[in-house]
This record gives structure tokens, sequence and C-alpha cells, in this order.
């Protein structure tokens, strides 16, 4: 029995990588975007407990005016901080979205050379499964002739 090959396997190979690369490299940007998101969340998180902190201890009474600047200063740093890390989301955003574009395109290629790989797979099979039908038949046929001769011969 004949054995399929296919020409194209070094390229279904190259493609399947391909995507493989590109499914990693959408990992680690996407992996990287929930840390600046965590980030942002924690910050927003510290700026909330600490401006919760100073209503609750430093407002009531004798007021602080150092206290309540230095308060001010960080808490614009802490602004500034934010958009910081706001400005790398949008851009991790965008590396994430091109990535995926990317991957989108490598997985739409493997999945073309891999249908022609399955096109080229069932003609061969159909081609071998005929090949064996005519040789079955030959077969038959020999026989049938086989048994008809020494009919003939046995009258």
């Amino acid at each position: 029995m004949a054995k399929f090959h296919f020409d194209l396997e070094g390229v279904l190979k190259q493609c399947k990588n391909a995507e493989q690369v590109a499914q990693r490299d959408v990992a680690v940007l996407q992996l990287r975007l929930v840390e600046l998101q965590t980030q942002l969340q924690n910050l927003d998180q510290e700026v909330k407990s600490v401006a919760e902190e100073m209503r609750q201890n430093n407002l009531i009474g004798k007021i602080d005016i150092r206290l309540i600047t230095t308060h001010r200063r960080w808490q614009i740093a802490m602004e500034r901080k934010a958009l910081e890390i706001a400005k790398q989301i949008a851009e991790q955003q965008a590396k994430v979205a091109k990535a995926q574009s990317i991957l989108a395109a490598a997985a739409r290629d493997h999945k073309a050379i891999e249908r022609l790989h399955e096109k080229q797979l069932a003609a061969f099979n159909a081609k071998e499964a005929k090949r064996e039908l005519d040789l079955l038949d030959e077969a038959g046929m020999q026989i049938a002739y086989n048994h008809i001769v020494s009919e003939r011969q046995g009258k």
C-alpha cells in the first residue's frame, strides 16, 4: 500500500509554529495588561483608604495645615502616577490588539494549509480505495476466468 506524502508538510509545521508563537505573544502581552490594571486598582484602593483615614483622623478638632498640604501633594503625585499607568494600559491594549490580529492571521494561514492537507489526503485515500477495488475486481475476473477454463477442460 502506498503512503501519503504531503509536499507542504514543512509549510504546515511552520504555520503551526507561527500560530503557537503568536499565542504565546498574546498571552504575555495580556498578562502585562492585567498587571497594569491591577496596579491601577491597587493605587486607587490606596488613595481611597488614605483619603478615608485623613477624613476620620485628621480633620477633627485642631487642623494641621502641613499635614493637609502634604496629603494634597501626595494625592497629586498619585494622580500623576495613575495617569501614567492609564497611559501604559492604553499602549498595552494597542499591543494586545496588534498581537491578536497577528494571531488571527497565523491561525487563518495554518487552517488554510491544514484544509489543503485534508483535501489531498482525502483524494489520496479515494484513489487508493479505487486502486484496491480495481485490484479486487481484477482478481475476481482472473478467478472467474480460471474457473471457466477449468470447467471447459474438465468436460
